[in-house]
């Protein structure tokens, strides 16, 4: 049997010099489940969840998610998780970085909301990510169908190489 050992593989186009990395792989979902939530006081996950298995532990993870939520008029906030570790935050019970907490007063209107996050998992085990979450009144409806649109959410994660 033959094998073929190399240092580095370098995408078709070549690297820039001094440059080093690029995607690894990838990992895509289009979720179009429909989900119905009422008053939380706690965090409530969403079902929009994505595993990867880097394969070195210096690599990082870009996490690209796209939430489809809609509310009738309550404040919500959004958190990113690796399996249960909150991350991209600036507290436990904060919410993400970079994403204001939002309204939505219209009783058609569906909120798309993005978090973009550069993740260091430092493994090479099966790591899963998934978005939760808070509100404090009203009803939450994740990808809310009506006869005018169908609405879905995403989550792509990218392994990049360090």
């Amino acid at each position: 049997m033959s094998q073929l050992k190399v240092d580095s593989i370098v995408p078709r186009g070549g690297l820039p010099s001094s440059a080093s990395g690029g995607i690894i792989q990838q990992k895509f979902v289009n979720d179009t489940t429909t989900f119905t939530a009422t008053t939380h006081s706690s965090f409530l996950d969403l079902p929009l969840t994505l595993s990867i298995t880097p394969q070195s532990s210096s690599n990082k993870i870009l996490v690209t998610a796209n939430i489809t939520i809609q509310f009738g008029t309550t404040i919500f906030v959004l958190r990113l998780l690796r399996g249960s570790t909150n991350i991209g935050t600036t507290s436990e019970t904060g919410g993400f970085q970079g994403i204001t907490a939002g309204t939505q007063n219209s009783s058609r209107g569906a909120s798309p909301n993005t978090i973009v996050f550069l993740d260091s998992p430092s493994t090479t085990s099966s790591t899963t990510y998934k978005i939760q979450c808070l509100f404090q009144s009203g009803t939450l409806q994740y990808n809310r169908r009506d006869t005018d649109f169908r609405a879905c959410s995403q989550m792509l994660l990218q392994e990049v190489g360090m």
